[in-house]
């Protein structure tokens, strides 16, 4: 599964990585499905699927 989703988000291999992944889920190895939807849900609200960035901090004694 990893594999998969990393090969579709490197530049050249995004097509091997999309059809491992459908190969996954025609099989439903490794809950797939469930993979999908969860992805899937995660678009549909809009939700940012990356961590929000923390503040900078504020360095001290700096001038």
């Amino acid at each position: 599964m990893d594999l998969a989703i990393t090969l579709h988000r490197t530049e050249g291999t995004k097509l091997e990585g999309l059809q491992m992944f459908e190969q996954l889920i025609e099989m439903d190895a490794y809950q797939a499905r469930e993979v999908l939807n969860e992805l899937d849900h995660r678009v549909k609200l809009g939700a940012n699927p990356l961590r929000p960035r923390l503040p900078r901090r504020v360095r001290r004694g700096a001038a």
